[in-house]
């Protein structure tokens, strides 16, 4: 997931790892990095990329493993050049269909 706040950026890191075959999830509800950590927990995303105001100027991306509990800061070279083993989640996501009963 990458916040949409800082739009130009946001799209250029998701065009990048989309071109790497990386679902990315763009946040278009503003939720915040918390908010979003949350939401990536609950959908078992095993990896949420951050960027924000700080990213855009220094031309990084902060990537955070979830199941771990780290983060590291890349370039984008960097983030192109790590394999970008961010696909799988760590498990399937929780079944929220309405359930009869």
């Amino acid at each position: 997931m990458v916040p949409l706040r800082i739009n130009a950026y946001a799209v250029q890191v998701a065009g990048l790892l989309r071109a790497h075959g990386v679902s990315v999830e763009l946040d278009v509800k503003h939720r915040g990095v918390k908010g979003n950590l949350h939401h990536a927990n609950r959908m078992n995303i095993p990896t949420v990329v951050i960027v924000g105001s700080q990213e855009r100027s220094t031309g990084t991306a902060v990537v955070r493993d979830m199941a771990a509990h780290s983060e590291r800061r890349l370039t984008l070279n960097e983030l192109e050049a790590s394999g970008i083993e961010i696909t799988s989640p760590r498990h399937p996501p929780p079944d929220t269909r309405a359930r009869d009963g």
